[in-house]
């Protein structure tokens, strides 16, 4: 349930800029996992974050490559919050 409610959450941010607004101001630089854990948990996405660092890693496709700019996870996402997994 963990992983689905994950890769609900990412789908929110990926579609939702209000919501990426907030978590790039939650965040201020500062990529604790705790804050994206509550802020999920704010917007109704309940995960644990050792559950999805239990994932193996999947690598990057070029699809994938392509939409990634100027060292982002994703629109607006600073990296080291969101990793790409396997699965996910």
């Amino acid at each position: 349930m963990s992983v689905q409610n994950f890769k609900a959450f990412v789908d929110a941010l990926s579609a939702d800029p209000q919501l990426q607004a907030t978590l790039r101001e939650r965040l201020q630089g500062n990529n604790d996992p705790a804050r994206l854990l509550a802020l999920a948990k704010e917007t109704g996405f309940s995960f644990e974050l050792d559950e999805l660092e239990a994932l193996e890693p999947q690598p990057i496709s070029d699809d994938q490559l392509t939409g990634l700019q100027g060292g982002s996870a994703g629109p607006g996402l600073p990296t080291g919050v969101l990793g790409v997994h396997k699965g996910i």
